[in-house]
């Protein structure tokens, strides 16, 4: 599954016309003035987009594969308090590492190279 994931990624690459068509910023809406509820509709509109549908399994693979292999494996090879380390640090490495894309994803995006 993993080698489907990278191959659908070819095809998100941007197309030659989205390389020449100049990016719109709207400079005059403040984003950070949106309701959550229409954040949240924004949010949603998202996985309708043709990126998130071919992304899509990529994300139901990993959702299944971490625990899979955390709690199935872990349970044969190591202790519990070994164990609770693990998925301690594990976790918390995912939130720390969720904190720090959405930093770089709220970035201004003309700082983005």
């Amino acid at each position: 599954l993993i080698e489907v994931g990278a191959l659908l990624i070819c095809f998100l690459a941007p197309s030659p016309r989205a390389a020449t068509t100049p990016a719109v910023v709207d400079a005059a809406e403040d984003k950070g003035s949106l309701r959550w509820v229409e954040e949240g509709k924004l949010t949603l509109r998202l996985f309708g987009t043709r990126r998130m549908r071919l992304l899509a399994m990529l994300f139901w693979y990993s959702g299944f594969n971490q625990p899979f292999q955390l709690n199935t494996f872990g349970n044969r090879h190591f202790t519990a308090s070994t164990l609770g380390l693990e998925l301690a640090l594990f976790y918390g490495a995912e939130v720390v590492g969720g904190f720090a894309a959405s930093r770089i994803l709220d970035q201004d995006p003309t700082m983005v190279a």
